[in-house]
């Protein structure tokens, strides 16, 4: 007999589904209970229990349901196989009524604690198992949005009990959770098992019958392929979760995605919402506040099933984990200057509920839900139920361990610094989104599955590029101070100057190198001398006693870095497919960024030899890594090592460019060394490519952008800054992760040309607006005590207009549009004049702002974005879309 009802197949699928969402809800509002209950537990007058409890047994309420939830998938993992998983669903709702009863009734505290286990463990059983049925319930090209539409549900579920809890007593919220699912459980009832589990029963005939009800008769073949995995690996679940490949990957991604998430705060936000308005002594009543952010949640639900099938998982993901990093760090501010008693925090006694809005819409469009549909949609299906229950328990420990101790977090380091430790778990996420997680939209099981055995990049070289270019910032000033010096003596502001420039000097020789080597020994053995070089570099630097000890460290240092940018460039032209080599390429900004950003917020507060050794560290790491990447396939083809050509191809998804590679290989056979350096300058192409390579990497320098890096700490202090000039620079960092974060979303969309032009004419303008702030302050005008914030202002949009353009782009343009012969000799040219500008700039930064002030430099700056402006409208080429052939021939008309 069918329960479920509905016109045509889809509709039944949506109705099935709604029963489901029932699960959903009532796991939102069992999430959500602890921030009404929380003032009604310490209120004698409302409290069901028979004394007031501490803040330990209160936390201790709040997150057993989590410890709780950690045992719950394995049972439903366990039960989806043998009894189905309609029948886990049902179990789960039984549990959580039970649960929620006792919670109503409850009169101590031991029989609190035991209700609100019993609900963590109902919940969490059918947080899985809701996963795994409308993964295997729905159709492909609405499964997207059946699975991320949970989140939604989860959020109502929330802006009940927020809306409800404040207005009833105690035992009234216990019950109408109860009610809830009860509910649920008679729903239930009504919905019918999952094709794939009939299969696995081998009751073909109850399958068929399903599928056809909903409307995927054609899918009964796909449903039997699942079967014979199945079967293949009975027994085996566990072992094929960690061995098999595609599995491994998708544990890694959903694992490492369920971590973030907890981590980024929002379960420690959700339970205790009301109470974060009450320490920050918002001018909005807690409990309204609590109310406006589930409305929040909700209506921000809504969002992603609108975008999931149009635009995909990985781009909403983007945008989630960005602007919820952003968000985090605005509310570290505000508790910043709460905390230091500033005259401005009376004035915005707004900001936190306005935050934490932005931070529950980014979070909710994407963050909060995607990572629940690629567990639905990554895994085989013999480990769909076992990994879910994996990825779904780890995240719930550490969401466990985040809401514990996120009370103790905000008393001890203080609401400033516990938001932006958040901040950057979210900052985490879109990085780790951008190199690792696949998209999914509109492919089948099969086809995700092959997506995760192909090919990732490590980027973790680039850190290091970043971090030796921002290392100064932080470490100048400690030069200076006595008491903080590995030197005996004070330096000079040349030999300061000299400190920041002398990397470039040693950038200067690395290119070459690792432009020789790279076709003898190959791209990965450069990319491995690199980091060998950085780490004695920086092991030099940590133990350094003397100037000249700092200057070989920063040299060789240098010298190491350059080697791993030119062969970053290099290795990821040739091994990217071409409709996604433009955000790998711009990627290697981004990280050079998080490098600088990494250099500008742990520098203040380690000392000189530990920013040292932290470089050391990240040198092997990246040294070690390269150990287990593979050569390019251009390389190998060079060698005449087909079957390693071919095999890397394939690991790549890359099959159909094996003619391109060994054409490739044909034009670098015609040439050699000197005939290279010949054709790099008198072939049309490659001169067109040079020119316009060598004017952004010279244009990159001229901007500023690493004179303002490396005395980014001691602008602030010249300018008299009203924000300390440590946070500024943090602020800075983060703004040009942020910045850099942009690029790879519109890379691909916009084009190479577009970006470029949009960001050197907002640099133009912000050097302008700073020049002007500088030259007010050299004449001692009055104004200048009103706008002692526009230093920072000026610099964050700066920065993010570099970082979404002409700090990325030129990269990105130098490891396409040269011939594969000369590329490293190419983009060790441009690289070398880049950075031979970059030292003559950084050196006479200090000097210049002393003679001529610092207005004169910035419109210096301002004039060279300016005309790098002009030069992208009237001479860079468009390469979006183009392959590296079909760039060359463009160029060489």
């Amino acid at each position: 007999m069918k329960f479920y009802f509905g016109k045509n197949g889809l509709q039944k699928q949506v109705n099935i589904a709604l029963c489901v969402y029932l699960s959903t809800m009532t796991t939102g509002y069992v999430m959500g209970w602890m921030a009404p209950v929380t003032h009604k537990l310490q209120d004698p007058k409302l409290s069901p229990l028979s004394r007031k409890i501490t803040e330990t047994e209160l936390s201790l309420v709040g997150t057993i349901v989590i410890v709780a939830g950690i045992f719950g998938p394995y049972i439903s993992g366990y039960l989806a196989n043998v009894r189905g998983r309609k029948l886990c669903l049902l179990l789960g709702s039984s549990i959580t009524v039970v649960g929620q009863i006792l919670v109503a009734t409850a009169k101590n505290l031991i029989m609190l604690y035991i209700g609100r286990i019993l609900v963590g463990i109902g919940i969490s059983m059918n947080e899985v198992i809701s996963l795994v049925y409308l993964g295997e319930i729905a159709s492909t090209n609405i499964r997207g949005v059946l699975l991320t539409l949970t989140a939604i549900f989860r959020s109502f579920g929330t802006l009940f009990v927020y809306s409800l809890g404040p207005y009833v007593q105690y035992s009234i919220v216990g019950y109408v959770g109860a009610l809830l699912a009860v509910i649920n459980f008679f729903g239930l009832l009504c919905i019918p098992e999952t094709p794939l589990y009939y299969v696995l029963k081998d009751n073909e005939k109850r399958a068929k019958e399903v599928l056809n009800d909903l409307g995927r008769s054609d899918d009964f073949q796909t449903v039997l392929a699942l079967k014979d995995d199945e079967q293949q690996s009975k027994g085996k679940d566990w072992t094929q979760l960690l061995t098999v490949k595609s599995n491994r990957k998708a544990m890694i991604i959903t694992v490492t995605l369920n971590i973030l998430q907890q981590s980024s705060g929002i379960i420690a936000i959700v339970f205790f919402a009301t109470r974060i308005f009450e320490l920050v002594g918002s001018s909005i009543r807690p409990d309204i506040s609590t109310i406006i952010i589930g409305v929040t949640q909700m209506l921000s639900s809504f969002v992603t099933p609108v975008f999931v099938e149009r635009n995909g998982r990985k781009i909403l993901l983007l945008l989630s984990t960005a602007f919820s990093s952003l968000s985090l760090v605005v509310l570290g501010v505000y508790f910043y200057i709460d905390e230091v008693d500033h005259s401005l925090a009376d004035n915005i006694k707004w900001l936190p509920l306005v935050t934490l809005i932005i931070f529950l819409v980014a979070y909710n469009f994407g963050f909060a839900i995607i990572p629940f549909t690629l567990m639905g949609e990554l895994f085989t299906s013999n480990v769909r139920s076992t990994g879910s229950a994996v990825s779904i328990t780890i995240g719930w420990v550490f969401s466990f361990v985040m809401t514990t101790a996120f009370g103790s977090l905000i008393t001890t380091l203080g609401g400033d610094v516990t938001f932006w430790m958040c901040s950057g778990v979210c900052a985490v996420a879109f990085v780790f989104t951008l190199v690792y997680v696949p998209e999914t939209r509109f492919k089948s099981f099969i086809e995700i599955q092959e997506i995760l055995n192909k090919y990732a990049k490590i980027y973790l070289g680039q850190v290091l590029v970043g971090y030796s270019l921002g290392w100064t910032a932080p470490i100048i000033p400690k030069l200076q101070d006595p008491a903080t010096s590995p030197l005996p003596y004070q330096i000079t502001e040349m030999q300061r100057s000299f400190v920041g420039s002398i990397l470039y000097l040693g950038g200067l020789s690395g290119p070459y190198l690792s432009g020789y080597l790279s076709n003898v020994k190959g791209r990965k053995p450069c990319m491995i001398i690199g980091g060998l070089v950085a780490f004695v570099a920086y092991i030099i630097l940590g133990t350094a006693r003397t100037l000249v000890m700092i200057y070989i460290g920063r040299f060789l240092s240098g010298f190491g870095v350059g080697i791993i940018t030119v062969m970053a460039i290099v290795y990821l032209g040739e091994i990217a497919s071409t409709h996604i080599r433009g955000i790998f390429l711009t990627g290697v900004g981004i990280f050079i960024t998080g490098g600088s950003l990494l250099a500008f917020s742990v520098g203040p507060f380690v000392s000189y030899s530990v920013s040292a050794y932290i470089g050391a560290c990240l040198s092997l790491g990246y040294t070690i890594k390269m150990f287990f990447v593979l050569e390019t396939p251009i390389y190998y083809a060079l060698k005449d090592k087909e079957h390693a050509v071919k095999k890397v191809l394939e690991d790549l998804g890359r099959m159909d460019d094996i003619e391109k590679v060994y054409l490739s290989k044909q034009e670098f056979e015609e040439s050699n060394s000197l005939k290279d350096w010949k054709e790099l300058f008198t072939l049309k192409g490659n001169k067109k490519a040079l020119t316009i390579s060598i004017i952004l990497n010279i244009s990159q320098q001229g901007s500023g952008l690493l004179s303002v890096t490396f005395f980014a700490t001691t602008i602030f202090e010249l300018a008299g800054s009203s924000v300390e000039p440590w946070i500024a620079t943090i602020v800075i960092g983060c703004t040009q992760l942020f910045g850099g974060l942009l690029t790879p979303i519109f890379v691909e969309r916009c084009g190479r040309r577009i970006l470029l032009l949009i960001s050197t004419a907002l640099c133009c303008l912000s050097m302008l607006v700073l020049g002007v702030y500088f030259y007010l302050h050299h004449i001692d005008h009055w104004v200048v005590q009103k706008i002692t914030w526009l230093p920072l202002a000026s610099l964050i949009i700066f920065y993010i207009s570099y970082d979404s353009g002409l700090g990325i782009i030129p990269n990105a343009l130098s490891g396409e549009m040269f011939e594969p012969n000369v590329r490293s000799k190419g983009c060790a040219v441009a690289i070398t004049l880049s950075w031979l500008t970059g030292f003559l700039v950084t050196t006479t930064f200090g000097t210049l702002v002393t003679v001529v002030g610092g207005h004169v430099g910035f419109w210096f700056f301002s004039a060279v974005c300016g005309m790098t402006f002009l030069y992208c409208l009237f001479f860079v080429p468009e390469t979006k879309g183009k392959s590296l052939v079909e760039i060359q021939e463009m160029l060489s008309k």
